[in-house]
């Protein structure tokens, strides 16, 4: 690898930490403002004043939902520009080879089946969640 090709890999190594580190922040605000959100529901107000912090829980959690899908499909783009710029296994190259090659493929296959999980749970969970509220409050 030349030295202009360890600058571009540095560079898109830390590209592609930072969206993970903002995936991880983003889930945690989420998951924040949708715990700070419920409480509200057990205080007295008026009906429409519940249906309204439902409905926007549930926005909030469709919101969150498509944020996770697109970080996700950045993060995978990050991946595979790291992976073009690495060695290839068939090349007799001593390299360290961390987004290619058999062993990044085994790891990650358990890891990307549950990558499509990660990213519904919890939005997923407070959506069924606010949803609920919502049809009780229409329909009880």
């Amino acid at each position: 690898m030349t030295d202009e090709q360890k600058v571009m890999y540095t560079g898109i190594c830390m590209c592609r930490n930072t969206e993970v580190t903002l995936f991880w922040s983003r889930h945690q605000v989420f998951v924040l403002i949708n715990l700070a959100a419920l409480p509200l529901l057990l205080t007295e107000h008026t009906l429409i004043f519940y249906q309204l912090v439902a409905g926007m829980g549930f926005l909030l959690c469709t919101y969150w939902s498509i944020i996770n899908c697109e970080t996700e499909e950045i993060i995978d783009y990050w991946e595979s520009r790291l992976a073009s710029i690495e060695p290839s296994e068939e090349s007799n190259l001593i390299a360290f080879c961390v987004f290619t090659g058999r062993d990044w493929k085994e790891a990650n296959e358990f890891l990307k089946f549950l990558s499509k999980y990660r990213i519904a749970l919890f939005p997923g969970f407070f959506t069924y969640i606010w949803l609920g509220i919502i049809i009780y409050l229409l329909f009880f």
